[in-house]
């Protein structure tokens, strides 16, 4: 029984840590289009 609670657990922290990175990621992409590209450009 530990077992599968514990694997249950584990991809629930996968899980959030998925839709952590989904929600994050429109703001790195941005961040890397308007600061990091034109600092490498100039």
């Amino acid at each position: 029984m530990k077992a599968k609670t514990k694997k249950k657990y584990k991809s629930y922290e996968q899980q959030k840590a998925r839709w952590g990175l989904l929600y994050v990621l429109p703001w790195l992409i941005g961040f890397i289009s308007f600061f990091v590209s034109p600092l490498i450009n100039s």
